[in-house]
């Protein structure tokens, strides 16, 4: 659906993007990905509205994570008069997050050979995409609500470039972090950037860690610190029990 976030703005409305993030601060988001991202954000995050599952906003073309600063598009019903201006405007750094119509598509193949040579990192839509084998064979990324190959009117009705927006659950600001890949996307504000990249660090090396330990047969240690505390009793049952003795603990089988 359509939807900027209050009715503070007016159509027609067009405002400079903030400039939020750098490119380096990007790429170490676009490698740590969704997963990693939303599991320390969780308590940070000051709104609703900042983590879509895959099935809301599910990914249609592209692979891998893509990192960027939110640019927003939103068009009335019916209209895709926005995309021009935006796609004239849109730099290397940004991700377009675009509230629209999904009886209309909004995004294509000739939107998509637009945004590729501006350098935008992926498009996000909350309406109707369409071409969409076409745009797969660019490895471009796109993420929608509907693939739909609806007449695109090129229409009347003005919309805004970079007021907050809704698409889907997510609400989205000008500036806003997009971390997105085939978990779902997480948006991120501004003001959490550095603390968010700290944590998620962190918690990365902490799984490479895990990862590696059961690659190799072996517990993590930080699952034996858990696992050994006097503190805490086991419960499991007894069908469970003999193998979890393998693992070098004994546990006490449920009666």
């Amino acid at each position: 659906m359509s939807e900027h976030v209050n009715d503070v703005h007016q159509p027609g409305e067009v405002y400079d993007i903030p400039d939020s993030v750098t490119a380096e601060q990007l790429s170490a988001f676009a490698k740590l990905g969704v997963s990693t991202s939303a599991s320390v954000l969780g308590p940070m995050l000051p709104r609703t509205g900042a983590l879509s599952d895959r099935g809301s906003l599910p990914r249609i073309t592209g692979e891998g994570c893509v990192a960027g600063r939110a640019f927003t598009v939103w068009h009335p019903p019916g209209s895709t008069r926005m995309m021009k201006p935006a796609l004239e405007t849109v730099t290397p750094l940004d991700v377009l997050v675009i509230a629209s119509d999904r009886e209309t598509a909004s995004w294509g193949d000739i939107a998509t050979s637009m945004a590729i040579p501006r350098g935008v990192r992926g498009v996000i839509v909350d309406g109707a995409v369409r071409d969409v084998d076409r745009i797969a064979m660019t490895g471009f990324s796109v993420w929608a609500s509907r693939v739909y190959a609806g007449e695109q009117r090129i229409h009347r009705a003005p919309g805004s470039l970079n007021i907050p927006v809704r698409v889907g659950p997510l609400v989205v600001a000008a500036g806003d972090v997009i971390v997105a890949d085939g978990d779902g996307i997480v948006v991120i504000p501004p003001e959490l950037i550095e603390q968010a990249l700290v944590a998620a660090n962190r918690s990365a090396e902490r799984e490479a860690r895990i990862l590696e330990a059961t690659k190799a047969g072996e517990m993590p240690p930080e699952w034996r610190a858990i696992y050994e505390s006097p503190d805490i009793k086991f419960w499991v049952d007894e069908v469970q029990d003999e193998p979890i003795r393998r693992m070098g603990r004994t546990w006490s089988a449920r009666r």
